[in-house]
């Protein structure tokens, strides 16, 4: 059944739809994910070009505050202060859904949030490493590379790594997704990106999270001298080249950094646990 009105507060959970074109009356759900401008502007141009789809229907909660469809409400709004014509919009009230775990499961299986749609939502439910992780993504770009003849951006993976002193990335993306990222020492993880950065120069693939882990792993180890292997790694950049396991990152990376090395003066650098 659909009924016309402008309640501003619904008195239980059902399933009847309710129709309205005061789209102000909606309120933005904490911790929500973030407007994405691009996808409004998607929904705008698709209403300009085909009209609005009067089957679409917004789910609110509590307060009418928007569980699912906050980019067509931004839609409408826009639309109608261009063009003073304010479409009827269809939503229903759904207290089961008023959860923000339930409302990131929907979405996700929906349309899925990225990973900045999730740092953004724990930054506005206060966790504050989120924030951290966010300014430093921004803060972290991979240098030129004149073998690629282009620079390189920080991945997720490879931010997580950094930032957790982490060689775990299965047990840092269930973190992340739950609000449980914990930095461990940004001082180190800044470091640990500019050493990164360092190697990126002379090896493009630098900013693959297993490859990155891999240095970690190695710079936590204290045989490892970080400025004598970007020194061989310099003269000799031809003998690293992109692995596909850590195991061979680790003999490829021993290999350099024992170059010139008499035998008995060798490094191990594998760890015992992947020794065996």
């Amino acid at each position: 059944m659909e009924t016309l009105v402008k309640k501003r507060n619904i008195q239980k959970n059902g399933t009847d739809v309710f129709i309205t074109d005061e789209y102000e009356m909606f309120k933005h759900k904490t911790g929500n994910r973030p407007i994405d401008p691009r996808l409004v502007d998607k929904i705008y141009n698709s209403i300009l070009e085909n009209g609005w789809f009067e089957s679409s229907i917004i789910i609110v909660g509590d307060g009418l505050c928007v569980l699912d469809g906050q980019h067509r409400i931004e839609a409408l709004k826009k639309f109608a202060e261009k063009y003073q014509i304010r479409y009827k919009l269809k939503y229903m009230v759904d207290r089961n859904l008023d959860d923000l775990k339930k409302i990131t499961i929907w979405q996700t299986a929906r349309k899925g949030w990225t990973n900045m749609d999730y740092a953004l939502s724990f930054i506005e439910q206060g966790v504050d490493d989120y924030r951290i992780y966010v300014e430093f993504m921004s803060k972290h770009k991979f240098p030129f590379n004149k073998q690629i003849k282009r620079s390189g951006k920080m991945g997720h993976s490879v931010a997580l790594c950094l930032l957790g002193n982490s060689n775990n990335p299965s047990l840092d993306a269930q973190r992340f997704k739950r609000g449980k990222i914990k930095i461990f020492n940004i001082d180190l993880a800044d470091k640990f990106a500019n050493r990164l950065k360092e190697i990126y120069v002379y090896f493009p693939h630098a900013t693959h999270s297993m490859f990155a882990r891999v240095m970690v792993s190695l710079w936590n180890n204290p045989l490892f001298d970080h400025d004598e292997f970007m020194n061989k790694l310099i003269r000799n950049r031809e003998m690293l080249f992109r692995c596909a396991t850590s195991m061979q990152y680790y003999r490829t990376i021993e290999d350099i950094y024992n170059y010139g090395r008499r035998e008995k003066s060798r490094v191990s650098l594998i760890p015992k646990v992947i020794k065996k």
